[in-house]
């Protein structure tokens, strides 16, 4: 099987009709899915424009239950020209299968340290392979309570917000259950992951004052970040200052009056993001 196969099974997905706003957040999120796990699987980090003009994704739907085929369609020339070989269309299916798979289990057994109230140490294993499984050895360099192929982190961090839609799809009524399949990778995603999506976010009641600079802002979305002395911190804002925030994204020197939120499903050692409560430019009168 050179492909990869997404079976919806449901209440929703008849053979001659399917649930239209189930449909539409399945197919949205698996696809936002696809295209950060896919330039991994590839060594690149994000789906440029140079990888979306030479790789294609060809989708085929079957009746039943909701079944969307997979393929991957390389070119013979250019950047991917090395994986598109007889079987390249197959290895990427395979891999990008796998890494999916994985993603999930790590998301489970990170989980489930975090129900036992626990914060769970990553351990990164020397095999950087999509394939490699998630553990809870102590093995090779790893030593955490989770130990995982590097390629492992950035797959999850990136696709968290599509798998948590994902899996929020599945209510056990209209969507009992998702399956994603290739020739030897199976994943299914039950009413029993919706654990792995809940609410880990504490937002602390004391305030805090920092000094940096606005950057990456996203308006419309309330979110962006902070470059301070300390590093790089996501922000997020209410409507109430919005147009502050956009008089003064991109300058040095801003006061920002914040709230801290810790986020334990965050899988990489800064779980710290700030909502901020007011900001200003010191060198001016507050705004």
């Amino acid at each position: 099987m050179s492909e990869i196969l997404l079976k919806v099974e449901g209440e929703g997905f008849r053979p001659d009709k399917y649930d239209l706003r189930s449909t539409e957040k399945i197919l949205t999120n698996y696809r936002q899915i696809i295209d950060h796990l896919v330039p991994l699987t590839l060594g690149q980090k994000t789906l440029t424009d140079r990888l979306k003009s030479e790789i294609r994704y060809e989708t085929s739907f079957k009746p039943g239950s909701l079944e969307v085929w997979l393929d991957f369609i390389l070119p013979t020339a250019g950047i991917l020209a090395g994986a598109a070989s007889h079987d390249g269309g197959y290895v990427l299916a395979q891999q990008l299968s796998r890494l999916l798979s994985v993603v999930i289990d790590f998301r489970r057994l990170y989980t489930d340290f975090l129900e036992r109230g626990e914060k769970p140490k990553l351990g990164i294993n020397i095999q950087d392979q999509p394939q490699v499984t998630v553990n809870l050895e102590n093995v090779d360099t790893g030593g955490g309570d989770i130990n995982i192929s590097p390629i492992i982190l950035p797959a999850a961090s990136l696709t968290r917000t599509a798998v948590d839609r994902l899996v929020g799809t599945v209510d056990g009524a209209i969507v009992e259950q998702l399956l994603v399949q290739s020739e030897d990778t199976k994943t299914v995603i039950t009413t029993e992951d919706q654990r792995i999506i809940g609410t880990q976010k504490e937002e602390l009641p004391n305030f805090l004052e920092i000094i940096g600079r606005l950057d990456g802002v996203a308006f419309t979305a309330h979110r962006g970040s902070v470059v301070t002395d300390q590093g790089r911190f996501p922000i997020t804002w209410d409507d109430e200052i919005r147009d502050k925030i956009k008089s003064l994204a991109d300058q040095d020197g801003i006061v920002f009056r914040v709230r801290p939120i810790v986020d334990h499903r965050i899988f990489k050692e800064e779980p710290i993001a700030f909502h901020v409560i007011n900001c200003w430019d010191p060198q001016m009168r507050l705004l």
